[in-house]
């Protein structure tokens, strides 16, 4: 499955794969901090097993809603900037829609795997007609001189990181919009600031007609994050303000009544939670479907 389309009250939202991407070691990579034995407990619940789980295919998916004033992709995926990926286009392509029809682009963070679609091979943008969102904390951290120090990854892999961010940023240098706290970026569609994973990054709340959504971006990589928001990934610069942020989506969608969108969650990516004992409990959900 390369598609998946819903409604959100009267918008028609479709989830996009960009492609899949393969993380290894992902027990001890997603929850980095987490006690070994009770990871190990919490993992077992789940039928995994800590030593033997050593790889989890994420999707790389975009989230595109349509207003019907407005085409809206909420992050571009990692284009060709990681094997296997790249299709966004070729998908968006399946059921219509072509890069010219886009004029809102928000990027939740500078991530690679988020913002790698932006350009083209030869430099220019992808999608030339849309207007650009990112928070001013965000743009000002990737394109300056970023410490990544705090991650628990390899030199090269911090390297690789501040490269594609910049890449693919700077492209925009003129064409970025930047969005400041909580803000309407156009009728219905909410950006949320969710710093701690990075300095700037922010989940997007869809609002239609009684209905609502969160996407949620990375402030958790998989399900089992919820149930304990204090475990963080080596991918997070910021532990403590990252767990805020989490605590605090997910009390707002719990709350709220919102269906979540975890974009490294299990495609379709899609679901509900309800509170548990530490944290939240993760409800793969139904949606209403678009034709």
């Amino acid at each position: 499955m390369d598609r998946y389309r819903f409604l959100i009250g009267l918008y028609r939202c479709m989830i996009v794969l960009d492609g899949m991407r393969a993380y290894a070691n992902p027990g001890r990579r997603f929850f980095a901090n987490a006690p070994a034995m009770q990871l190990a407990d919490t993992l077992r619940g789940h039928d995994l097993d800590l030593d033997t789980w050593t790889e989890y295919m994420s999707p790389y998916p975009s989230l595109l809603i349509e207003t019907g004033l407005h085409r809206i992709l909420i992050d571009v995926g990692a284009g060709s900037m990681t094997p296997g990926c790249g299709n966004l286009l070729a998908n968006l392509g399946k059921s219509g829609i072509t890069a010219q029809d886009v004029d809102t682009v928000i990027l939740t963070h500078g991530h690679a795997d988020h913002v790698g679609g932006l350009v083209n091979g030869d430099g220019s943008l992808i999608f030339p007609r849309a207007h650009y969102y990112i928070t001013q904390e965000e743009w000002d951290f990737w394109t300056g001189e970023p410490d990544l120090t705090s991650l628990a990854i390899g030199d090269e892999e911090r390297e690789m990181m501040v490269q594609r961010a910049q890449e693919s940023l700077l492209a925009l240098e003129g064409r970025v919009r930047f969005v400041e706290g909580e803000q309407e970026i156009v009728p219905g569609i909410v950006a949320i600031p969710a710093p701690g994973h990075t300095p700037g990054h922010m989940a997007v709340g869809v609002y239609s007609h009684g209905s609502a959504m969160l996407n949620i971006a990375d402030a958790a990589l998989h399900p089992i994050a919820l149930e304990h928001p204090e475990w963080r990934s080596v991918f997070d610069l910021d532990w403590e303000q990252a767990e805020r942020s989490l605590r605090m989506l997910m009390q707002r969608a719990y709350e709220e009544h919102m269906l979540v969108f975890g974009y490294h969650f299990c495609f379709p990516c899609l679901g509900h939670v309800t509170p548990s004992s530490a944290g939240w409990q993760w409800q793969p959900g139904e949606v209403r479907l678009a034709a």
